[in-house]
């Protein structure tokens, strides 16, 4: 409403009689024509009744939040925009229509559908390979189906049917990744039926998800997998199962806010935090914890606050002034101070001179055996063309030097001394894989 307090107004009381339509002439919205447009939705637990126009606040927790209906209505002549009030109808198939009608010429009307027996599929078919049916079965078989009915053998070779059915994975585009992940979050509960079950569900539905946003109802996939992280691993004894479990949620991290990604930093904070180091506890359960899964997901963590990205990178600084630290730590130290986030904020950029400071550091190091150095370097000097972001002119400089006599490439030089975009193999360096096709980040 006009205070920004989101509410949340009944469309379909409980009980209503199928095939009579409720209108809502007191609720007036302005619609958007031409555009894609989401209409967030829920259904309310408990007994508690509703009239027709009732209005809630959005936060109630009686509220269970199901997929957004997506649409994007028509365009007319002249018209961006109109006013429209809404009409709701239950029909016989259970499918829950809502129409927008037009305030000012009731005649013209919108209608859009939603199944209330089962969640609409956020993915059109048509973007589908015909071959999609049949992955879904693959997908019911192990993940869906009784205990005493799933193969052991066909969770191990999950992954290996599906490409055989769908091409290489690294072909699967966005529509086909998302569908995929729907039917893979089915199963969700069936994940802890073996430590196999738990490894392949968070490596498929991970690498599904990636990067976390950039396609409808993603906020919505990401509310779903994030009470997750709260249960934890079923089988938390294997070193492979952390591995999945991290790359789970560093393939996520994109869509994760600031609270969700400080939760994780807290939950890992034991394992990087130099100053356990000596912790024999620790460091016994650190060797199952696959730490340097761990490392890359921190350094994922970019919408961490810019005292939190400090703190961490302090402690990657701390560990790489030590001899046998994971050459992926240089990786999550330029993932944490770069001057252009790859799907942060540049509001919460890490300030300039903490990232001169760091450099200094890295300066320290010969980049021909530590060409990961180097890369650190190149993401805390790259050129942004904000001067409140960017390093000193005569730092600059020395990394520039440093660069040519490790004889670096032509880009990483380009990056520090030219604002330019990033390609698809820079951009899967960052990243840590490449993003999906037709997936392209601005």
């Amino acid at each position: 409403d006009s205070s920004g307090q989101r509410q949340a107004v009944c469309l379909l009381p409980k009980g209503s009689e199928e095939g009579k339509e409720i209108q809502l002439p007191e609720r007036r919205f302005v619609l958007r024509l031409g555009q894609p447009v989401a209409f967030p939705l829920a259904s309310l637990s408990g007994d508690r009744q509703l009239k027709p126009g009732e209005v809630i606040p959005a936060d109630d927790d009686a509220l269970l939040k199901l997929p957004p209906l997506m649409a994007r209505l028509d365009a007319q002549a002249g018209r961006n925009e109109v006013e429209v009030m809404l009409a709701s109808t239950l029909t016989e198939t259970g499918v829950l229509r809502v129409d927008c009608v037009d305030a000012n010429a009731p005649e013209k009307r919108w209608a859009l559908e939603f199944s209330v027996r089962r969640a609409q599929r956020s993915v059109n078919s048509a973007e589908l390979p015909v071959a999609f049916a049949d992955t879904c079965e693959m997908i019911a078989d192990v993940f869906l189906k009784s205990d005493k009915q799933f193969d052991p053998k066909r969770v191990k070779q999950l992954r290996e049917d599906l490409e055989k059915k769908l091409r290489s994975r690294d072909q699967w585009d966005v529509p086909l990744l998302r569908a995929l992940f729907d039917e893979l979050l089915k199963g969700v509960g069936k994940r802890r039926r073996s430590v196999m079950h738990e490894r392949v569900w968070f490596n498929l539905a991970g690498f599904c998800l990636r990067p976390g946003f950039g396609y409808p109802l993603d906020d919505w996939r990401i509310e779903q997998i994030w009470p997750l992280f709260a249960q934890g691993l079923q089988f938390p004894q294997e070193n492979q199962s952390w591995a999945e479990w991290w790359t789970f949620w560093r393939r996520a991290a994109g869509g994760l806010n600031s609270d969700q990604q400080g939760q994780i930093l807290d939950a890992i904070e034991k394992f990087i935090n130099p100053v356990h180091t000596r912790n024999s506890k620790i460091q016994t359960e650190l060797k199952v914890r696959s730490y340097e899964d761990m490392v890359r997901l921190a350094g994922s963590l970019e919408h961490l606050p810019i005292a939190s990205k400090i703190r961490l990178g302090e402690w990657f600084v701390t560990r790489l002034g030590k001899s046998g630290e994971t050459p992926t730590t240089w990786w999550a130290l330029g993932r944490v101070a770069s001057r252009i986030p790859f799907h942060g904020s540049a509001h919460s950029v890490v300030p300039r001179e903490t990232a001169e400071q760091w450099l200094q550091f890295i300066l320290k190091e010969d980049w021909k055996k530590s060409p990961g150095a180097a890369f650190a370097a190149v993401m805390l000097s790259r050129l942004s063309g904000d001067r409140a972001r960017d390093i000193d002119d005569n730092l600059r400089q020395k990394v520039v030097e440093k660069l040519k006599l490790a004889k670096a490439s032509a880009l990483w030089l380009s990056l520090v001394t030219e604002v330019v975009t990033l390609d698809e193999g820079e951009n899967k360096r960052i990243f840590g894989e490449a993003l999906p096709v037709g997936l392209k980040l601005i």
